[in-house]
């Protein structure tokens, strides 16, 4: 089926211009993945609609607010597919990488759950703001899906590999093997990220944006 994204097609989707990240938008895709998606089998590992996710990617381009969005005669693999090239689309990781590289180091040499767990909170804390509100949003909307694996066929490790690249870019990535082994370890602590996504829902990070913000304006 030529509408349905090939390797060639979604090579231009990781390529596409920059479209501006709005927790509004982000929020309204991911509502209609939660009513629509939960009971689909492979929710955004099959990939939608060639012609829709492109017009999709459109509305997201022009859109003044969420209301300007009327995802309702979409396809539901395309809309989540969709929201997946929104966030590949991004100039800048949702983890920015001198948070990233760091917290690599610390999760995997960790001994234990509870110490994975420390360090996760760490880096979510020192994350800015409004990466904290999308990261925990996409994060309730993964865990959600993957408590529903027997019906979605999604589990944590899936969802790790699918949505890893579209969290965590390297900022330098040089094609080594280095890389390769950062990128997989990101896509494992994704996946532990939704495993454990609960405890992550209810800590309030945002006591912590200030701290965050003083750093960056040192530099």
């Amino acid at each position: 089926n030529s509408q349905t994204p090939n390797r060639k097609t979604m090579n231009q989707f990781n390529s596409m211009e920059f479209i501006p990240l709005r927790f509004d938008i982000l929020e309204k895709l991911c509502i209609y993945v939660e009513l629509k998606c939960m009971n689909q089998s492979g929710v955004f590992r099959i990939p939608g609609n060639n012609l829709e996710i492109q017009e999709i990617i459109g509305m997201l381009k022009t859109a003044i607010s969420s209301k300007d969005l009327d995802l309702s005669k979409y396809e539901e693999a395309s809309v989540a597919s969709a929201l997946k090239v929104y966030l590949r689309s991004q100039k800048q990781s949702l983890i920015p990488n001198d948070l990233f590289y760091p917290f690599c180091e610390k999760f995997q040499t960790a001994n234990s759950k509870e110490e994975k767990i420390e360090h996760t909170i760490h880096l979510l804390k020192l994350l800015p703001l409004e990466n904290k509100r999308i990261m925990r949003r996409i994060l309730q909307l993964l865990g959600k899906i993957a408590e529903n694996q027997e019906v979605t066929k999604m589990d944590a490790g899936n969802l790790g590999i699918v949505f890893g690249p579209n969290i965590i870019k390297l900022s330098q990535s040089t094609g080594c093997l280095q890389d390769f082994k950062l990128i997989q370890l990101g896509g494992m602590a994704i996946s532990f990220l939704i495993n454990n996504y609960k405890q992550f829902m209810v800590i309030n990070f945002n006591l912590f944006s200030c701290f965050y913000d003083k750093q960056i304006k040192k530099k």
